[in-house]
């Protein structure tokens, strides 16, 4: 069965193979000139790229795409040894999404559990949020309070997509950069300033979706002058309930948010930056776990927000002892909140959390032989404050009480790594990485039922990677990669608390870190026309941090009247726990033919198994098997036209309860031109077929849109 569900791809991958042997065989080529064109340095990639009427231009574009995700320096994607991609500024614009989850879907290895319309949590190989370190301009916004999965805080959706310029993604435990990236890493790349020599410029863009009747708009402005160059922004976000597959509503799915940001950079020489920048999100919506259990009147997400200021210095100077200095100082702050009314209660319940976290990183870089070897620290400070305020509808008289964190309580990291980038021979390249991470929290109060509780505690660990590429041919590199991967847990882990007529949900400090050990190996082509790559990947985790019943005082229950027998009214008991071991494997294809100048084809398939190894139980965040399939056809000229048509297909799969979810196969179309030398017109036409069907169904709570028109406008001035 799962092979007759894979034949898509692997006909895909046949005739792609088929057209680029029948295009070598047609075409000749000086091999020495083709071989000095590879050894080229890439040139900057412009932030508008054209359609051109040479193939060999969009060839060397695609090809020669850099990313800085994996080593912190810059590699091609084909010569790293790690499973990436790179998203451009084009293919979001292509998109025409609202929200960054947009965006990233029908990538390759990429899968989202939306808890609300425009919100969620992105999943990159069974693993999600906390587990997945997302990043601004390399600066990580996970904070100690991220969950696996929640309706009242963003993990993904925190920036305009109209302010950025690419975003890569790195899937697999990156062990150097931070023991949040057991998953992958995502580090979204902002736009720095207007192109070439051009002194000020400005776009606006506007976008509308028939689903929700969805309104975005966004501002974008920017400038330089001889050592400075600026850019500005600001965009909102407005949209009502999201009509499913079918053209039925789903109640309480409307949100608005809003975003705004400024950043300048100082160049007192050519080898030295000095940037300053300032970022803010906001958004409103309601909060669908609460509305959808029956037991409140209403319910709201207030606040949802991220700041984030940073201060970057980059020298390039060569001392000798270092070749590059870099230093980036960063604060960021999250809030969420929930604001409900419970049925049959007087009080108006106002819930909030706010995380302020103080970083600093610094890195020295040095070139020796055919080394690069890198060197940093990284600091981070954390305090939290989390509270409940009850109103009493009636009397109006205001009460305090614990939250869902310790307030008060603090957390500490610091980490300091070494990597190592270099050639062994002309045929092999090595990078090799170490980590040795502190965390520590403190805090103490006296809780309702348990008592006094202290949240002190302190871990570390050493986490490592080895990284090899070997250069078969010019256009072949196999790699494999053993990491070892390491998250002590958070204070939602440790602290999280909440004691109600359903649940008890207890706070530990005891529980251990999460661990991983990661074999992947993996295979990269690119022959300029025909590229794409092949990943296998085996990951065998312990402790792993997850919430399941627990007992209180002996009970799986809370005895309140003391009779032994749960009664009404008596929760049940939810800790956080390790399970002792467990496994992730899986793989990832992906490939993209240039067939001729105007026609573009790619597909991609990706499969996750994972297990309770204890329990021989089936990992709740396992998403079923995807696979998307496109094809893209654009006109040459000044007013280039283009049009592009995709199938995304997920699998029927069985959920860990036993539910039996169907699969789907939703067909989109997209279109654009350049109306003006100015105006850029993009259109699509989503689920065709009008599908109902959710991502990752026995997590999320919400269906995707229905059929759904989109058009998007970006005027430039």
């Amino acid at each position: 069965m799962e092979q007759r569900k894979a034949l898509p791809i692997v006909l895909l991958a046949t005739a792609l193979l088929l057209a680029s042997a029948f295009s070598v065989a047609a075409t000749t080529t000086d091999p020495q000139q083709a071989a000095d064109e590879k050894e080229k340095p890439p040139a900057e990639k412009p932030a508008d790229v054209r359609v051109t009427s040479e193939i060999t231009v969009e060839a060397k574009r695609l090809s020669e795409e850099l990313v800085y995700s994996v080593n912190r320096t810059a590699e091609r994607t084909f010569e790293t040894p790690r499973a990436v991609q790179v998203i451009t500024s084009e293919q979001i614009r292509r998109k025409a999404g609202f929200e960054l989850s947009d965006i990233v879907l029908q990538e390759t290895g990429m899968f989202m559990s939306p808890s609300g319309n425009g919100g969620g949590s992105i999943i990159i190989r069974g693993l999600a949020s906390r587990q997945v370190l997302v990043m601004i301009d390399g600066v990580k916004i996970n904070d100690s309070i991220w969950r696996t999965y929640s309706d009242t805080k963003e993990h993904f959706n925190l920036i305009d997509p109209n302010e950025i310029e690419r975003i890569e993604i790195v899937r697999g435990v990156v062990s150097v950069l931070g023991s949040e990236a057991l998953g992958g890493v995502v580090n979204i790349i902002t736009k720095k300033g207007p192109n070439g020599t051009k002194g000020f410029g400005a776009t606006l863009s506007a976008r509308y979706s028939t689903a929700d009747q969805g309104r975005g708009l966004s501002l974008q402005v920017n400038g330089q002058g001889s050592k400075y160059r600026y850019t500005a922004g600001v965009a909102g976000v407005a949209t009502k309930d999201l009509a499913t597959g079918g053209g039925a509503e789903q109640p309480h799915t409307g949100y608005d948010d809003r975003s705004g940001h400024a950043q300048v950079e100082y160049f007192p020489s050519s080898d030295k930056t000095l940037s300053l920048g300032y970022r803010a999100f906001e958004k409103t919506n309601n909060l669908l776990s609460y509305l959808n259990s029956g037991i409140v009147e209403t319910a709201k997400v207030d606040p949802m927000r991220m700041q984030m200021a940073t201060l970057h210095y980059d020298d390039l100077t060569n001392r000798g002892w270092e070749d590059s200095l870099t230093a980036t100082a960063y604060w960021n702050r999250q809030d969420d909140g929930r604001d409900y009314i419970a049925k049959n209660q007087a009080p108006h319940f106002y819930n909030l959390n706010s995380d302020s976290m103080l970083g600093l990183n610094a890195e020295v870089g040095k070139f020796v032989r055919t080394h690069h070897i890198l060197f940093g620290v990284d600091h981070t400070q954390e305090a939290i404050d989390s509270s409940l305020r009850l109103i009493n509808r009636t009397t109006g008289v205001t009460t305090y009480s614990r939250g869902d964190y310790t307030n008060g309580s603090e957390y500490d990291s610091t980490g300091v790594y070494l990597n190592d980038h270099f050639s062994l021979t002309r045929w092999l390249t090595i990078a090799a990485g170490m980590r040795y991470g502190q965390y520590t929290s403190k805090g103490n109060e006296v809780l309702p039922l348990i008592g006094p509780f202290d949240a002190h505690s302190k871990k570390s660990n050493v986490t490592s990677s080895l990284n090899a590429v070997f250069h078969a041919t010019s256009s072949l590199n196999f790699v494999g990669n053993y990491v070892r991967g390491y998250r002590a847990p958070n204070m939602h882990d440790m602290t999280a608390f909440s004691f109600t007529s359903l649940a008890l949900i207890m706070p530990s400090t005891n529980i251990d870190a999460e661990r991983m050990r990661s074999l992947e190996l993996g295979a990269k082509y690119d022959s300029g026309r025909l590229s794409g790559s092949a990943f296998a990947f085996r990951n065998n985790l312990s402790d792993l941090l997850v919430q399941g019943t627990g007992l209180f005082r002996g009970k799986p229950y809370v005895d309140l009247n003391g009779n032994g027998q749960r009664n009404a009214g008596e929760p049940v008991v939810i800790v956080t726990r390790n399970i002792g071991k467990s496994t992730v494997k899986g793989y990832e294809l992906d490939l993209r033919y240039l067939a001729t100048s105007n026609l573009t084809l790619w597909g991609n398939y990706t499969r996750t198994i994972g297990t309770d190894d204890d329990a021989g139980l089936v990992l709740s965040r396992i998403q079923p098997r995807l696979s998307n399939l496109g094809a893209r056809f654009s006109t040459n000229g000044k007013r280039a036209l283009w049009t592009e048509g995709t199938l995304m297909y997920g699998s029927a799969f069985v959920g860990t309860n036993g539910t039996k979810y169907p699969g789907f196969h939703i067909y989109t179309v997209r279109g654009g031109a350049n109306l003006t030398d100015r105006l850029v017109l993009t259109v699509a036409l989503e689920n065709l077929l009008d599908q109902k069907y959710r991502f990752v169904p026995n997590l999320a709570s919400l269906d995707q849109p229905g059929r759904q028109l989109i058009v998007a406008t970006e005027f430039n001035f």
